[in-house]
């Protein structure tokens, strides 16, 4: 619990006392009011004489007994060295205007939270209002990281150093940025109005310095799917390689003219743009995609595709991941895990979407871009690398039949010299049984390019080759004399939970007359059995002038609940060495007392993850390599022993002991922008009277899952605490039961702002949940990829799940709660009803293939 007093000039009262933990209010005397069943209420008058007409309201820090408040689970605000200890208050009130221009009465929410855990003062305040259906809040970001003058790639690299002192026993934080003097204030702006055919929603948000400012129009009519949707932005940065941006159209929708935003239509484009269209730009059974993230050096990434593992790789020293895939047709839900050397675990997700959405025999469309870069980083639209400031793109798409069609495009973009320069190409997109095949080519005064691919997938065998030329897009700009003419092959076999891919790569490259063929030979095998998944890999390049190189591994991974275990076997670049690792992490519930008292105190009851890392590593250097990591599930700490045995020049000892501290985050805008995460935690619990109190009686929570923004968030520990660790303005959970995740909350979401002391009274029970799912043909069988389904409630009305088709027109639609569903195919200009499925408690899983009869 966290104590303070409140003194003012209108009346010396005692101190009110909030336990914000525990989610109730513990009322020693009124302020400014009365009292009434433990909330306080405060007239609007005496609110405003408190904050300075004439009165004010000044914080005043208690000295309390440490042995004392323990007993209480309380903690300890001293004055020490003029810094606060982690402390913080929430007030939440509801006023009763006393002005007559007041009809209605305004709801009032305000939180005081003041952090210096190791640092000065910060006061961010928090205030909402609520009118009719108009709200106003202002959130605080806290205190802006000065970040400016160092670049993005060093700040990365820099850590939050924490060292011992072995006089004291402390441990003090080595914090590489100050703080400005500012802080920085959210306003958020709401008027929404529904009625039973329209909806109408106008919202703004923005700070009171002008960075990030934001608008939002949602309008539409509820029997109609599409809704016009605008947004703008401005941003205000600092750094000269990123210029102001105007507003711009996020979506916008009239009849059959719809628009995009670019990082919508060419999400790798670097810029920001609108797209125009009568048709949907995406035209291809499958395409290749680049997902790409960041993650700490030497952290370990997997890439899996609909629930199978794809790819794996290790972080490079610049901290970023990239795969470069095919999806084919329909939804691709990508989910990247990320393991760091000492036990910790990250989960990215991505869903793509492929859609084939080819034109009828002699339909037509056109399409118009405008892409502006706001940044020095090379924009990537269509295979071409451009360092312009704009680019137009006009696209004609011509419907051939034959399940084919044709794109011509027509680029025009501006370089940095100011020249204008033209492209001019097209692809040919055509499905021939259940084989994919593309033609893709584009021109300029200078250079050319061309590529011819197809593609097979499927269960069982499957297969994709390809064949390109062309000259390095940047000879667009700086007239190099590079080209790439590249071969692929690649054949794919997989059966139940075994899957072996062998790729055949050939490059042959130009510059300057000089030439070098260079072949590539991936082999990977991966296998998977109940908690056990093993993968061997063999990568060979062949060069023409050099050495060639083969770098086989193996990694053998085994998971069960928390448990973690990885075995790595690889041979090292030109060498016939071999390295070897293992690592384990074992998570525990509770963090090591003196761990949590460090940082957290009130939370140090509610500290999750326990761990202890072993790794084993061999090399010409070192034969013995043990570190014993104590880390919890976020990135407060890492604290560590080490300890080397060398054998390089003689035998060596060293043992070290090693720690970091990660101060939390408050949120705020980096240089470049980019807006700071920060953990929130939460308690959940069933609250059956929805009073606000914590009764011992009361049923809590515990080992259940939430899925958060469509990812799988950590565990409610015994105690129904939560944590996100990655919070940027609200968290919406979805709760299922831990041991079957079938078992899920008719309740869809809630959403959360985030707070560090945020708590959370939920009543939500669980109930078991089926699936719908299925096989979409056309009347002669052939089965129908990348098709809009919709799963409606027969009474409601309400939209339950959509998804895509896949190439094989199979779909599946999960935790549907038991009752009555219609499902829609979905198309630009109708709905049309395929089925009418029934989920019961008696059958959760409920088949369907719907047959669609087109005319």
């Amino acid at each position: 619990m966290c104590l303070f007093a409140f003194n003012s000039a209108l009346a010396e009262e005692e101190p009110v006392i909030f336990d914000v933990y525990a989610g109730r209010y513990l009322l020693a005397q009124s302020l400014f009011g009365y009292q009434r069943d433990e909330i306080l209420f405060i007239p609007v008058s005496a609110l405003a004489d408190a904050l300075g007409i004439p009165y004010h309201l000044e914080l005043a820090p208690l000295t309390l007994d440490l042995e004392k408040t323990a007993a209480n689970n309380m903690m300890q605000l001293s004055e020490a060295d003029n810094k606060l200890k982690l402390s913080g208050v929430g007030i939440k009130e509801t006023i009763f205007p006393e002005n007559a221009w007041l009809k209605d009465y305004v709801e009032f929410d305000a939180e005081l939270f003041i952090q210096a855990e190791y640092l000065e003062k910060i006061w961010p305040l928090s205030l909402e209002f609520k009118y009719r259906d108009m709200l106003l809040s202002i959130e605080p970001r806290g205190f802006i990281p000065k970040i400016e003058a160092i670049k993005r790639d060093e700040y990365r690299k820099q850590k939050l150093k924490k060292r011992a002192d072995r006089k004291s026993g402390r441990f003090h934080a080595g914090i590489p940025y100050s703080l400005l003097s500012a802080p920085i204030l959210d306003w958020n702006w709401r008027y929404s109005s529904a009625s039973n055919s329209h909806s109408f929603l106008v919202q703004g948000r923005g700070d009171l310095l002008g960075m990030g400012n934001r608008w939002n129009l949602l309008s539409g009519n509820k029997s109609d799917p599409r809704l016009t949707y605008w947004k703008s932005a401005y941003q205000v940065s600092d750094d000269d390689a990123q210029p102001p941006l105007a507003g711009y159209i996020k979506s916008l929708s009239f009849g059959d003219i719809t628009t995009q935003s670019i990082s919508d239509v060419f999400p790798y484009s670097g810029g920001t743009g609108v797209n125009l269209s009568t048709f949907r730009r995406s035209g291809n059974i499958f395409d290749k995609r680049a997902i790409v993230g960041q993650a700490p050096d030497k952290w370990e990434a997997e890439l899996y595709i609909n629930q199978q593992l794809i790819d794996f790789q290790t972080i490079s020293s610049e901290g970023i991941y990239q795969f470069d895939v095919e999806l084919v047709s329909g939804m691709n839900q990508i989910t990247v895990r990320l393991y760091g050397p000492y036990g910790e675990e990250r989960v990215d997700n991505h869903s793509v979407v492929i859609t084939p959405n080819y034109l009828k025999k002699g339909e037509w469309g056109i399409a118009y871009s405008y892409i502006k870069t706001t940044s020095s980083i090379s924009s990537m639209l269509y295979d071409q690398q451009i360092d312009s400031t704009d680019a137009h793109l006009v696209t004609l798409g011509l419907g051939l039949g034959l399940d084919a069609d044709f794109r011509f495009n027509l680029i025009s973009r501006q370089d940095e010299s100011g020249e204008l320069r033209t492209i001019l190409g097209g692809d040919i997109n055509g499905y021939l049984s259940d084989i994919a095949w593309r033609f893709r080519g584009y021109f300029t005064d200078t250079a050319a390019t061309y590529s011819f691919s197809f593609d097979k997938k499927g269960d069982g065998l499957s297969y994709s080759s390809g064949v390109s030329d062309r000259s390095q897009w940047p000879v667009v700009l700086r007239d190099d004399k590079d080209v790439i003419r590249e071969a692929y092959a690649g054949l794919n076999y997989s059966l139940n939970d075994i899957t072996i891919p062998v790729t055949i790569n050939n490059r042959v490259f130009f510059k300057e007359a000089i030439s070098e063929d260079i072949w590539s030979l991936d082999q990977v095998v991966r296998f998977r059995l109940g908690h056990w998944n093993l993968a061997v890999n063999n990568s060979c390049d062949f060069f023409e002038y050099t050495e060639s190189l083969c770098t086989p591994s193996a990694i053998l991974r085994y998971r069960l609940g928390g448990f973690k275990a990885r075995l790595l076997h690889q041979k090292e670049d030109k060498s016939d060495d071999y390295q070897q690792s293992l690592d384990l992490f074992i998570p525990h519930e509770i963090w090591p007392e003196w761990i949590c008292k460090r940082y957290v105190e009130e939370y140090k009851k509610y500290c999750e993850g326990f761990g202890l890392g072993v790794n084993y590593q061999s090399s010409d250097e070192s034969l013995l390599d043990l570190r014993l990591i104590w880390s919890g599930k976020s990135n407060h700490f890492s604290v560590g022993s080490e300890l080397n045995w060398n054998r390089k020049d003689g035998a060596g000892f060293n043992l070290s002991v090693k720690g970091s501290l990660l101060p939390a985050k408050r949120g705020g805008y980096t240089a470049n922008n980019e807006k700071l995460s920060y953990p929130a935690f939460g308690r959940i619990y069933h609250d059956e009277n929805n009073n606000g109190t914590l009764d011992t009686d009361e049923k809590l929570i515990s080992k259940k899952r939430f899925y958060q923004r469509g990812s799988i968030s950590d565990f409610t520990n015994a105690e129904g605490v939560w944590m996100d660790l990655k919070s940027l303005s609200q968290v919406s959970l979805v709760m299922t039961d831990f041991e079957d995740p079938y078992r899920i909350s008719p309740v869809n979401s809630i959403d959360i702002p985030v707070r560090p002391e945020r708590v959370a009274y939920i009543d939500w029970p669980v109930i078991d949940t089926g699936s719908v799912e299925g096989m979409l043909s056309d009347s002669q069988g052939r089965p129908l990829s990348a098709v809009h389904l919709v799963l409606l409630d027969k009474e409601s009305a309400d939209q339950v799940a959509e998804m895509y088709t896949a190439y094989d027109g199979f779909f599946v639609m999960d935790f549907i709660p038991p009752g009555q569903y219609i499902l829609y195919m979905r198309t630009e200009k109708e709905q049309i009803e395929l089925a009418r499925p029934e989920v019961s408690h008696e059958n959760l899983w409920v088949v369907v293939n719907p047959v669609y009869q087109s005319g």
